[in-house]
């Protein structure tokens, strides 16, 4: 992690802007949740995603008939991700179109999102893998107490999330049997604010928001589709005052499949059901907020999730397939070419680590080379100190050692 990500870094884990976590996570993760996997270095994507809802509700009668209207919520935004290290991935989504439609008026808003992710630790031969996620959220738009949407007051929040993945495979995770968790927290600065700015709402927010965010999946993948099911979650350690929408908990199932068109295109759909009943804990008889239909509770019972994703600069990795050795240059290094994809990975996973220890190894040779060198230039200045001359043979001697010390370690980099 070079200088640049690690001031980066720590920039974002003191922010406090508004953050939502478990929703267009990007990169090599799921619909709603993270993995703890990251993209290839150097690779960059963009996903997209989409969401939608629909319900007609009855709103009163003519003719001797009932008179319905349909009250809908969509939402679509667009992301990048980008992979710096192999243990670091920063975020950038921004929220296209944001459209809420109640019995009694139209509301939009829109955010921009940033994100930065440190993950995939753990051994080469280890199946589980830890990360964490903070990321914040600049609202774009006036409203943000918005009706079928998690908790927003408009004010500076910050999140953060644990993530913990396993797979059965250990060179390309997606290509076996996965499962994630992800554990979370929103601490949102909203105390003293007043939700609504209505001229007959008295009630200020009396402490700051807190919420608990939760969730896990399983993925069954093929070669190329996915099938996915998550769970997912929020409660409120400090709930906000009646005057907002979406201060209930929610529990949410969605089953997801991810189609790849290519190694540079896929595509995803799920649908989020919710398994908690019907609740609305928001107050409108004294708050001057509209309220909405009776027969509308603030979280919908099913929303509707599709989306694209496209890797820019290097393909998606998948699995090693027997057909794609076989016809590879190597194939005709016939021990090489018959193996099974299994013992082919295991044998990539091998030297994957070799790389890895050789890189341990030059760290270490470095580390002595700076040591001996500051031991060197003590050496000299003492004496030169103790002649009032100029440098002796010695010395002389100590920066040609210095010299074959660095020869080395370049020959061993470019090796």
């Amino acid at each position: 992690m070079n200088k640049f990500s690690l001031l980066f870094m720590v920039a974002l884990l003191s922010s406090n802007l508004p953050g939502q976590n478990l929703y267009n996570p990007g990169g090599r993760s799921l619909l709603h949740l993270h993995s703890a996997w990251l993209l290839e270095k150097g690779s960059l994507t963009l996903q997209t995603n989409t969401s939608s809802y629909y319900n007609t509700v009855i709103v009163g009668s003519k003719n001797n008939g009932p008179v319905g209207t349909t009250v809908w919520q969509k939402n679509a935004v667009a992301g990048l991700n980008y992979a710096p290290g192999k243990h670091l991935e920063w975020g950038l989504t921004y929220n296209l179109y944001q459209d809420t439609q109640d019995v009694n008026r139209h509301i939009s808003s829109s955010f921009l999102e940033l994100k930065i992710k440190a993950a995939n630790f753990g051994g080469l031969r280890n199946h589980f893998r830890l990360g964490l996620v903070a990321n914040t959220v600049l609202p774009m738009g006036d409203s943000h107490n918005l009706a079928f949407e998690p908790y927003a007051s408009g004010t500076m929040q910050f999140g953060l999330t644990g993530l913990v993945s396993y797979s059965s495979e250990l060179l390309v995770p997606e290509s076996g049997f996965n499962f994630h968790a992800n554990v979370g927290f929103v601490q949102h600065s909203d105390a003293g604010e007043n939700l609504t700015g209505a001229a007959t709402d008295t009630f200020l927010v009396q402490a700051a928001t807190r919420e608990l965010l939760y969730g896990a999946a399983m993925v069954f993948p093929t070669n190329r589709l996915d099938l996915g099911l998550e769970v997912f979650g929020r409660g409120f350690a400090s709930r906000p005052p009646v005057t907002a929408y979406g201060r209930e908990d929610y529990l949410y199932l969605a089953p997801f499949i991810n189609y790849r068109l290519n190694r540079k295109i896929s595509f995803k759909v799920g649908m989020d059901i919710r398994l908690l009943k019907d609740e609305d804990r928001t107050n409108y008889t004294t708050t001057g907020i509209a309220p909405l239909h009776p027969d509308l509770p603030n979280y919908p019972g099913w929303r509707l999730r599709a989306g694209f994703k496209f890797y820019l600069t290097k393909p998606e990795p998948r699995k090693i397939q027997k057909n794609y050795v076989a016809t590879t240059p190597v194939a005709k290094y016939a021990d090489f070419a018959e193996e099974s994809p299994e013992t082919l990975q295991e044998r990539l996973v091998r030297e994957r680590r070799k790389i890895e220890e050789v890189e341990q190894e030059l760290e270490r040779i470095r580390y002595n080379q700076r040591k001996m060198a500051q031991t060197l230039k003590n050496l000299r200045l003492t004496l030169h100190g103790e002649t009032g001359n100029n440098p002796s043979d010695t010395e002389k001697e100590a920066e040609k050692f210095t010299e074959e010390i660095d020869d080395i370690t370049t020959q061993k980099d470019g090796g």
